[in-house]
Parts: structure tokens; C-alpha cells; sequence
């Protein structure tokens, strides 16, 4: 019987502790929905990144903008939308070399109607 108490104690304590557990991550939550998002500008695996950040439910960062800027340190420019860290919509791709594309894209692809401008080349 004494087992049988302690096990019940210990269920009610956890459940407790759970409760307030919960209560400051509800807390954090509610905190964290009130800001609005902002624009910043960030260095990503030497890449440049202007644009909104936005935190998923589970706590994971992603990158969630209708208008970013993203430049890879090649020289290779992206603006246009980021939908959780997809390049998707209509945006424009610029490349080092003077040539463009814009138009839709789809995971990072020309997909659809677009225009892409070559480069003139040396000479």
C-alpha cells in the first residue's frame, strides 16, 4: 500500500510540475506572437540574408518574407519572396556575369512564365 501512495504523490507532483511548465512556455508563447516581425539583415553560412526570420511552433527558425534579399557569396542575387526558407513566387535572380532572370519561380527554380536577360559576354 505504501508504494501504491507514493506512486500516486509522485503522479500528482509531476502533473504539477507540468502544469507549471506549461504555464511559462503558454507564457513565452503569447510573448512572443505579440512582436511584430522585423526586417533584419543577417550573415548565413557567408551569405547575406535582409529580410523577415520567423520562429515555427516547435521553436525552429525559418526564413518567411514577401520581399528578401538574399546574396551568396558568389556574387548570385535573390529578391523576391521566401516562404519557410523556399524561394517561391514571382522574384529575380542576378548573376555576376550581368545576366537575370525574373519571373516565377518554385523551390528555387525558374517553373512558369518568366524573362531571362544573357549577359553580353567579353568584348
Amino acid at each position: 500500500l505504501d508504494l501504491a501512495f507514493t506512486d500516486i504523490t509522485n503522479d500528482r507532483s509531476m502533473s504539477t510540475a507540468t502544469k507549471r511548465t506549461r504555464r511559462r512556455k503558454d507564457a513565452k508563447r503569447e510573448a512572443v506572437k505579440d512582436v511584430p516581425p522585423q526586417v533584419v539583415t543577417c550573415a548565413l553560412a557567408d551569405n547575406t540574408y535582409t529580410g523577415i526570420i520567423r520562429e515555427g511552433p516547435l521553436g525552429m527558425q525559418f526564413l518567411d518574407c514577401p520581399d528578401a534579399k538574399y546574396v551568396w557569396n558568389s556574387g548570385v542575387v535573390y529578391q523576391g519572396p521566401l516562404v519557410q526558407s523556399r524561394i517561391e513566387g514571382s522574384g529575380q535572380f542576378s548573376w555576376p556575369d550581368g545576366s537575370s532572370y525574373q519571373g516565377e519561380l518554385k523551390d528555387g527554380k525558374r517553373h512558369g512564365q518568366g524573362i531571362y536577360n544573357a549577359s553580353e559576354g567579353p568584348g
